[in-house]
């Protein structure tokens, strides 16, 4: 994720390093923590649903993503630098011949939407 928003070409899970020697290394350590994630689908077949034929939705999605990401120095991760929580609730219709990717977009435009805040928040509490 670091690589891909251009925000560091150096960057490597924590799952590839040893922990007790490798993070002096780094400058900074980034961690985070799903916190909830919650998709929710109703439909309604009478009579949205009969009247889906003539493009009536009958399908509704509801997404809540929410999640925290926390930065500390690479020396010392005991204390963060910053810690913040993010919050992202949205809602799609389906019909009969459209949305069916309704439920992929929403976890997309979830990440897509609260990403560049994270970025943006971590790159103030470095500077």
């Amino acid at each position: 994720m670091m690589r891909e928003t251009r925000f560091t070409n150096n960057a490597t899970p924590l799952d590839q390093l040893n922990t007790k020697v490798d993070l002096d290394s780094f400058d900074y350590v980034v961690k985070g923590k799903l916190i909830n994630t919650k998709m929710v689908t109703h439909s309604n077949m009478i009579p949205l649903g009969l009247l889906s034929i003539f493009g009536v939705p009958f399908i509704f999605v509801n997404y809540t993503l929410e999640f925290e990401v926390s930065l500390y120095q690479g020396k010392n991760i005991e204390e963060p630098i910053l810690t913040r929580t993010y919050l992202f609730e949205d809602k799609k219709v389906r019909g009969m011949y459209y949305g069916f990717s309704a439920h992929f977009d929403l976890f997309m435009d979830g990440l897509e939407g609260l990403l560049p805040d994270v970025v943006q928040d971590i790159a103030n509490a470095i500077q």
